[in-house]
């Protein structure tokens, strides 16, 4: 795993859906500066002060280095948020860094995709084989109003993390359903080194480049905060 360079991601049985990954997730005890980054994505979900500060540094690393990234304009770019599973939450994390972005030029919004209503934690939606379980992809909507902002954009659908990239996968047929062709963008894709030598893991990688400074920033800011998870 290398420290200076961002993924280039595929989701393994939709090869049609690509993004780009800054750094693996990793568990704990794996690799000392990995966990450092790790924690990051605990950073990024959290409530407290130094989340929401944290939320701002990323907000302008992705609009400093997201047009070289895509290769596009500024102005061309619109990121929409994925929905939190619970709706108390998706303030709280998306307004500032939303709102960070928008004022460094780069469009974003947390409202465009939206749930029609609470659901299982995302990560266990998978396993909810119930006819009656509110999962993710039974509960994804759209603003359609929004439509005419997105078109002729590049649309990225932002997330944390992606594990199995079956959010992600919702998202991306939802817009696509609806003319509009997008990339994602996720701070970390989970790695596990057992679905990776068989590989069997869910998304596909390689390394891309040209970016070294966004990644050296991340780190750097993780080692400032410590390796305090929120």
């Amino acid at each position: 795993m290398r420290n200076n360079n961002f993924m280039k991601v595929r989701i393994r049985k939709r090869p049609d859906i690509e993004g780009i990954s800054l750094f693996h997730y990793v568990k704990s005890g794996v690799n000392p500066q990995r966990e450092t980054l790790r924690n990051l994505v605990f950073k990024f979900k959290g409530e407290t002060s130094s989340s929401e500060l944290f939320r701002g540094f990323l907000a302008e690393k992705i609009s400093q280095y997201l047009p070289l990234i895509f290769d596009c304009k500024k102005e061309d770019l619109v990121l929409l948020c994925v929905p939190t599973s619970k709706r108390e939450k998706l303030e709280g994390r998306y307004k500032g860094f939303c709102s960070k972005l928008n004022s460094m030029g780069l469009k974003a919004d947390y409202e465009t995709l939206y749930l029609s209503e609470d659901v299982t934690t995302k990560h266990m939606s998978y396993y909810c084989l119930s006819s009656g379980a509110k999962t993710f992809d039974r509960c994804i909507r759209l603003k359609r109003e929004n439509l005419p902002k997105l078109k002729g954009k590049k649309v990225v659908i932002f997330d944390d993390v992606i594990t199995r990239g079956n959010n992600i996968r919702d998202c991306y047929d939802l817009l696509r359903a609806n003319g509009i062709d997008a990339k994602f963008l996720t701070l970390a894709r989970t790695y596990n080194e057992v679905y990776e030598i068989g590989n069997s893991s869910s998304t596909i990688y390689e390394y891309g480049g040209g970016t070294e400074g966004l990644m050296k920033n991340l780190i750097n800011f993780a080692n400032s905060m410590g390796k305090t998870a929120i």
